[in-house]
């Protein structure tokens, strides 16, 4: 057997079996349209206003079409020797399962209901990573303006609705590589997913930039108030506090809209004398299974810095906030219960989202495995202030 071509080889044939059973395509259509139906309020809003949330129980829809389970997906991915073991979109047994199912329904000219897996995988991409562009469901009416007011470039506002806009970013990404997707070597089947989330992806992020640059404009509109760096507006007696909130609020802000930062990553690499590729495969493991969490640790970041430390903006915007932060971490000897914590939150995530760290037995390399992921997201808050 080929290793270029293991996912075809050895699962298509058992999806070519479960379709040819009729009621099995009947019983997709229903699965799929009553999902759209239950999520109608979301979906066809002009703009993000929460997320879509497709549950493990959604996804029986698929494996129950294609006849296949997770586990016989899992080990068929596990032996394609193409995919690597940190590509976490192609190691998902539902985006694997998706893509053949939908190759087999275009084989066999069942081009509707393929066309309702495209929408359902591009739905699950949408829900993956609506929570790291909008930590909290956007006012309707706010979202409405902001869609109503941007420029007819972008796609959300010729097609009036996330559903609509989804369906349209799916069609071209099939068009652009159903080829791929017939041909049906692994990689092909990779890309096919590949393109499919980053173009859903892409829709989320110019949405969230143009709802969130609405935001740091203080549109007289959208009234969203307290977001004013400049430590002349703030009051004596809680000027600390007020300065690490906002300077929180902003960094999340900067990191939902403009994604992982890669050059960010080769900079904490080389800080650390630890491996780029390690660390940001760590990193982008973090983002996706840990992105509610990252607030607690930006938070303890800046306190300890500006409400501990009496570091101040400008403190922040320069050299400065990064040695000191990194001193102030490295103290071997500490016993800030801030410190402790951000070392622990970082311990947690790197051996839940980094295998290369769970091998290490290494306490050096532990240790600069933690330190790089630290100094990135000070980084990421050091950019989010200097705007």
């Amino acid at each position: 057997m080929s290793a270029q071509r293991v996912l075809v080889t050895e699962l298509s044939p058992i999806i070519q079996k479960s379709i040819s059973d009729k009621s099995k395509l009947l019983e997709l259509v229903s699965g799929i349209s009553k999902f759209i139906d239950s999520r109608s309020d979301i979906l066809y809003a002009v703009g993000p206003i929460g997320n879509i949330v497709i549950t493990d129980a959604d996804k029986e829809i698929i494996f129950n079409t294609a006849g296949l389970t997770r586990e016989t997906v899992k080990e068929s991915i596990k032996r394609a020797t193409y995919i690597e073991k940190s590509w976490n979109l192609a190691n998902d047994p539902f985006n694997i399962a998706s893509a053949l199912l939908i190759r087999e329904l275009r084989i066999n000219k069942h081009d509707k209901e393929a066309n309702l897996v495209l929408l359902f995988l591009a739905y699950r991409f949408y829900s993956g990573k609506y929570g790291s562009y909008f930590k909290f469901d956007p006012d309707p009416k706010i979202m409405e303006w902001v869609i109503n007011n941007m420029s007819k470039k972008f796609i959300v506002k010729q097609y009036g609705s996330i559903q609509n806009t989804i369906k349209h970013v799916s069609i071209v990404s099939d068009q652009k590589y159903v080829g791929e997707l017939l041909h049906g070597d692994d990689k092909d089947i990779v890309n096919y997913i590949q393109s499919l989330q980053t173009r859903v992806v892409g829709i989320l992020r110019k949405i969230a930039n143009e709802f969130y640059e609405q935001k740091e404009n203080g549109n007289s509109y959208i009234n969203f108030e307290g977001d004013n760096l400049d430590e002349e507006n703030f009051h004596l007696a809680d000027s600390d506090s007020f300065l690490a909130k906002r300077l929180k609020d902003k960094t999340l802000i900067y990191m939902r809209v403009n994604g992982i930062q890669y050059k960010l990553i080769n900079i904490a690499a080389r800080m650390n004398d630890i491996s780029e590729i390690n660390i940001r495969n760590a990193i982008e493991e973090i983002s996706e299974k840990k992105s509610s969490e990252i607030d607690e640790l930006i938070s303890l970041i800046l306190d300890i810095f500006i409400i501990e430390n009496q570091g101040s903006l400008q403190d922040i915007q320069s050299i400065n906030f990064i040695k000191d932060s990194i001193m102030l971490y490295k103290k071997s000897n500490t016993k800030n219960s801030n410190t402790l914590r951000i070392k622990e939150i970082l311990d947690t995530w790197l051996r839940e989202c980094s295998e290369m760290y769970r091998k290490s037995n290494r306490e050096d390399t532990l240790a600069k495995y933690r330190r790089a992921v630290y100094t990135y997201y000070v980084l990421n808050i050091q950019k989010a202030a200097i705007g």
